[in-house]
């Protein structure tokens, strides 16, 4: 070393302290704490609005669902689809929908497969359908009885089995999970008006509730 010249207070082998070497110390506990609740917070503000949207969406997966079964029971009846020689309309399930067979052996699919595999209770009687499981976290199934407690399904063509009605026909559509994956229950008749309705429960309504569902808390869907 240099005559006059003092030694350094820093020892050449070691690192100097100060901003720049703090890179190398990683987070510290109340940093890392920091960035959590920052996620936190934003985790809490998103996820209830991407539920929202998604049963939202669900929603209105369900009511063009029952818009569909509509048109398709007009179509039904005006084309005598399963060759019976009654203009009537097919009552007993959805699934039947897709798995019932016209007076030649062949299988309608008025529906797709996903459609069909949504009628919780009808689906079973169809082995070509192949069991059950929501469409959009909704399932659909047809209705049992009017407002007067009259039976959707009748023997409309005598052939002995009661599945068809040549005035009227009803039809639901219900949540997998209330709540979660829906709230809202949809009906339709015979007259294409599709109604809405929270009913707090995912357990699906199978009777038409009134001549006039909207005296009941239903509303008529756009």
């Amino acid at each position: 070393m240099p005559k006059g010249v003092a030694p350094s207070p820093f020892p050449r082998h070691l690192p100097m302290e100060g901003p720049m070497s703090r890179p190398n110390r990683g987070f510290t506990l109340i940093e890392l704490m920091i960035v959590v609740a920052i996620i936190a917070i934003v985790a809490a503000i998103a996820i209830p609005s991407l539920l929202r949207s998604r049963v939202a969406a669900n929603e209105v997966s369900a009511q063009a669902g029952m818009k569909q079964f509509v048109n398709i029971e007009a179509t039904w009846r005006q084309t005598d689809a399963d060759r019976n020689g009654v203009q009537d309309y097919w009552t007993l399930d959805i699934a039947g929908f897709y798995a019932i067979t016209d007076a030649a052996g062949q299988t309608l699919k008025f529906v797709d497969i996903q459609v069909a595999k949504a009628d919780q209770t009808g689906s079973a009687a169809y082995p070509v359908v192949g069991g059950s499981n929501p469409k959009a976290t909704y399932f659909f199934t047809a209705m049992t009885r009017d407002e007067v407690g009259a039976a959707y399904a009748l023997d409309a063509d005598a052939d002995g089995v009661a599945n068809t009605n040549v005035a009227k026909f009803a039809f639901t559509a219900y949540p997998f999970s209330y709540r979660e994956t829906g709230q809202r229950q949809f009906i339709v008749n015979e007259q294409g008006v599709v109604y809405q309705r929270d009913l707090g429960t995912s357990t699906p309504i199978v009777t038409w509730p009134s001549a006039d569902p909207s005296t009941l808390g239903w509303t008529a869907s756009e």
